[in-house]
């Protein structure tokens, strides 16, 4: 059973308000604790039961934290990351450039052809019915003139001549 939080409170772990900070103490504690190795789920859950208050998931960032600020601090003086360090893994992701991946695989970029880029088919209109069709051959026929409120054009309609 977890320790209550009076005795956390007690031991510097919560704030007033109740909820679990990042002291300096503990801070150092869980670096020293993780420090040059890989961590396991199960450490994770062992790291959760020294800090009491917090939660896996706030032990995992302030981990995570850590290792940014050691590949930063060890760019930033040239040095390599010892064995166990936290190693940026770094998974090659697919480009949808080909012309750059023909110039790396060719070595220079002199001497690949450049590509054109190819225009945009323009899309197809819609069929026309055979209604349309047979209305605008009628409006060709009259000659298109009018002045009604569809634009000049003309109807003509077929009657039945058995009414």
């Amino acid at each position: 059973m977890p320790p209550k939080k009076k005795v956390a409170a007690a031991e510097g772990g919560e704030a007033e308000g109740g909820a679990f900070r990042w002291t300096l103490e503990n801070a150092n504690k869980l670096l020293i604790l993780t420090q040059g190795r890989y961590l396991t789920g199960e450490d994770y859950e062992r790291l959760v039961g020294v800090f009491p208050g917090t939660n896996l998931n706030g032990v995992k960032i302030k981990v995570s934290r850590f290792r940014v600020e050691q590949r930063k601090l060890f760019d930033e003086y040239g040095w390599t990351l010892p064995d166990g360090g936290a190693v940026l893994k770094k998974t090659p992701t697919p480009r949808k450039n080909k012309k750059r991946d023909a110039e790396e695989e060719a070595g220079e970029g002199d001497d690949v052809e450049e590509e054109t880029p190819k225009a945009k088919k323009p899309r197809g209109r819609p069929a026309k019915t055979q209604a349309k069709k047979k209305e605008e051959e009628s409006v060709e026929e009259d000659g298109g003139e009018g002045g009604g409120e569809d634009g000049g054009k003309v109807k003509e309609e077929v009657l039945d001549e058995d009414m």
